[in-house]
């Protein structure tokens, strides 16, 4: 009697298999290997080396991977530490302005704060290698040409900020006539690098950005680094945000300069 139930029991469970669909067995198994393959993949990105199936594929990770995560994070942690630099130059900018309707006289503490932020803040950013001077150059010449002073620097000697200045000829004054950025990517090789002979610092590579507003050029940016070809693509752009900055500052003090002039050649005239 219990064999006649085993073989029915027996028939019963092969009919059964036959109705499955092939392709719901075939997904089934897809999906177990595709699982797998994530799992695996996960794998490689978290350690040196990893295999697939059990040891049949054995794999490395790629090192461009693993240059790219890095780069990745690294570009991460950069962006975090201009937001609240960004930020302040923003509130900053808004207070000042701002200042100029009720008070304009006593916005020279603020703009002297704000260049000073803008020196600092071109050190900060910069992720090329080495030591940095940063210096924001205007024209003394009259009507706003050639030579350009260091009228706001940073890490410049005394001698420097008092003397050094900058002639059409210059690498400054062809950025500050043309408006076009200048990147010396080695002083020992640029024909148009002509050092200064009383300088006491050495530097291989700098940057002049100009600070331009309403397509005119008032000023430049200027860093410079010891190792040859210091700056990336990405410091040069942070560079040219800095410069913006200083491009709204510039004409604020300015008009503060002029709207003081106006105001006492008037109380001259009274």
């Amino acid at each position: 009697m219990i064999q006649p139930v085993e073989d029915a029991m027996k028939d019963l469970f092969l009919s059964s298999l036959a109705t499955i669909p092939v392709v719901v067995i075939l997904t089934f198994v897809a999906g177990i290997v595709m699982g797998y393959t994530v799992l695996s993949f996960v794998q490689i990105l978290r350690s040196e080396q990893s295999e697939f199936f059990w040891g049949v594929v054995k794999t490395r990770r790629d090192q461009r991977l693993r240059t790219l995560l890095e780069k990745v994070n690294q570009e991460a942690v950069a962006l975090s530490a201009l937001v609240p630099l960004f930020s302040f130059f923003n509130a900053e900018l808004a207070d000042l302005i701002a200042d100029l309707g009720d008070r304009p006289d006593s916005t020279s503490g603020q703009i002297t704060k704000l260049y000073n932020a803008v020196l600092a803040g071109a050190t900060q950013v910069l992720r090329s290698p080495g030591y940095h001077r940063v210096a924001i150059l205007f024209p003394e010449g009259q009507g706003g040409t050639p030579p350009l002073g260091l009228t706001w620097s940073l890490h410049f000697s005394a001698s420097a900020r008092q003397n050094l200045k900058f002639d059409g000829n210059s690498i400054p004054g062809r950025v500050f006539s043309s408006g076009e950025l200048y990147y010396c990517r080695d002083t020992e090789k640029d024909r148009h690098f002509q050092r200064n002979p009383h300088s006491t610092h050495t530097y291989r590579s700098f940057v002049c950005v100009p600070i331009r507003a309403r397509g005119k050029t008032l000023g430049i940016l200027q860093v410079d680094a010891v190792p040859p070809d210091a700056f990336s693509n990405d410091d040069i752009n942070l560079l040219h945000v800095l410069a913006r900055y200083t491009a709204v500052l510039r004409q604020v003090e300015l008009l503060v300069k002029y709207s003081t002039e106006e105001v006492a050649r008037h109380g001259d005239e009274e």
